[in-house]
């Protein structure tokens, strides 16, 4: 990578992402989801959703997706994640996840579910939407428990969901940190300032 440059990783796949700009580049999005296939009965499960926002500027206040991240005063977008064991109680939780600076902005949530104490297939749903308006995505994942052998680690590490084919197409880079949100963002306070000397 050329000095100067930003790869930035992208989507788990095209389902998980909620917002996209005016190309269809994604601008907010879940880059990593990952909990364990096998866990020992008795153990712990640990489940990862890693998010990104890679919007340079947000100015469409009125959406009610729209936040403040509490950092430096910043806007972002408000988005809810629920992940549901079929062996244990929901945790549904919000979080606003502001813009980025050159570049994009990225945070992970890490929850963690004991093991139920029965061995077998169990599922757990993850969804991801909008805080608001609802849109986003969900899916259903398996888990086997099993019992312990010697050796076996009782909080064994989440293992990624694996992108689903053609996903790869959102990985970008650009010069100096950029992004498509920045484009974006550029583009949309050109249009206002457009605007504004039209009507004054």
């Amino acid at each position: 990578m050329n000095s100067g440059s930003t790869t930035m990783h992208g989507p788990v796949s095209s389902e998980w992402v909620l917002i996209d700009d005016l190309t269809g580049s994604p601008i907010l999005f879940a880059n990593e989801i990952a909990r364990p296939e096998v866990v020992p009965v008795g153990g712990v499960v640990d489940v990862i959703v890693g998010m990104e926002n890679r919007a340079q500027a947000i100015l469409d206040f009125w959406d009610d997706d729209v936040c403040n991240s509490g950092e430096d005063l910043t806007a972002g977008y408000r988005y809810e994640i629920t992940i549901d064991p079929s062996w244990a109680q929901a945790e549904t939780f919000t979080h606003c996840l502001g813009i980025g600076s050159w570049g994009s902005n990225t945070t992970t949530h890490q929850r963690d579910f004991p093991a139920p104490s029965e061995e077998g297939s169990y599922s757990i749903d993850i969804e991801i939407v909008l805080a608001e308006s609802r849109v986003g995505h969900s899916e259903s994942f398996e888990i086997v428990f099993e019992e312990p052998s010697p050796g076996d680690s009782l909080r064994p590490d989440p293992d990624p969901t694996d992108p689903g084919s053609g996903d790869g197409d959102y990985d970008i880079e650009l010069p100096g940190g950029g992004s498509t949100g920045f484009i974006a963002g550029v583009a949309a306070v050109f249009v206002l300032l457009l605007l504004f000397v039209a009507i004054s």
